[in-house]
Parts: C-alpha cells; structure tokens; sequence
C-alpha cells in the first residue's frame, strides 16, 4: 500500500493502483492501469459541521429519484452510498463528511465487471483521512 495526499484528504492504495489530480475537472482519479473502474473524490469545503441531514439535503435530488441510500463509514468520513446501473455502467455514490469537509466519491465501471474491484475500493476508502487544510484533523 502507498499513501496518496490531496489537498483535503490522503488515502492509501495498492501499490498497483495509481491516484493522480485531474486539474481540469478538479477531482482525485484512482486506478488499477490493467482495471475496470475508476474511482473519483471531489473534495468540497463547508463553512460549518455537516451533519447526516446536510448531506441528504446535498443529494434530495437523487434520493427523490429513487436511490436507497445506506449509511456507511470509510475512515475518517461518515455518511451513506447508493449504486445503480445505467447504459451498461454500474455507478456507486458516497456522500461523507468529516466536519466541514465534505467528499463526493463515484466509482463506475462496465455492468459486466461489478464487484471485480470492490475488496480494492473498500480498503481504499477505508484508509480516508482529513488532512490538515480541511481543519478537521489534529
């Protein structure tokens, strides 16, 4: 396992896996270069504490569509995913807060190939840390 840090956050990945920042769209992309998948994090600052409602509030509009939500906790971070498949892509969705900072993370990969990484992402996200520029660390 190598640590990644961005800006907000660090994680660990396998060493197989690569992390790197898109400047364009401005969010963290990870991936295993012979994978399926792609995961990505968006870093989103707040002006206070984000509790459970705030995140809910930051996704009625998915949540009105119709996605079950499920609390979870990856690392640090704590909130609720939802995945749904659509035009043969399976899409997974985090909405997860550590005080202020909140993180958007998607992984999507074709339909065929769902759960071939999922031990890889959930210890990935399990390593999730708030660095020190989102003053929720020590």
């Amino acid at each position: 396992m190598k640590r990644y840090e961005s800006r907000y956050f660090s994680l660990s990945i396998p060493d197989a896996w690569q992390g790197e920042f898109d400047d364009e769209e401005e969010y963290d992309i990870f991936f295993h270069p012979d994978g399926p998948g792609e995961l990505q994090i968006s870093a989103v600052m707040h002006e206070e504490t984000l509790e459970y409602e705030d995140l809910e509030e930051i996704a009625a509009e998915d949540i009105q569509g119709g996605a079950r939500t499920e609390k979870t906790r990856c690392g640090e971070f704590s909130g609720f995913l939802f995945d749904y498949d659509v035009d043969d892509e399976y899409w997974c969705e985090w909405y997860l807060s550590c005080g202020p900072l909140m993180l958007f993370i998607t992984y999507t990969c074709p339909t065929d190939d769902e759960g071939k990484e999922t031990a890889d992402i959930d210890l990935i996200l399990g390593t999730l840390k708030a660095s020190q520029d989102s003053g929720t660390a020590d």
